[in-house]
């Protein structure tokens, strides 16, 4: 496959942000494979968001990065 594959992406609850919004792009060998990020609680910022790429072929393999707790700007 080339494309995307069991892909789904929502935004829930936001305030002046984007809450609860999931995207994720599977089994796609010459792209993202098994990607999936989520922000989470976010006034004016981003909080708890999780970002991971595993097993793509071509790209990045299980790295992950989040930032957490950031009212109005990036915290760890």
């Amino acid at each position: 496959s080339s494309g995307t594959v069991n892909s789904s992406s929502g935004t829930v609850n936001s305030s002046s942000g984007t809450v609860d919004s999931s995207s994720r792009t599977v089994n796609s060998p010459p792209g993202t494979v098994n990607s999936s990020s989520r922000t989470v609680n976010s006034p004016s910022g981003t909080v708890n968001s999780s970002s991971r790429t595993v097993n793509s072929p071509s790209g990045t393999v299980n790295s992950s990065s989040g930032t957490v707790n950031s009212p109005s700007g990036t915290v760890n």
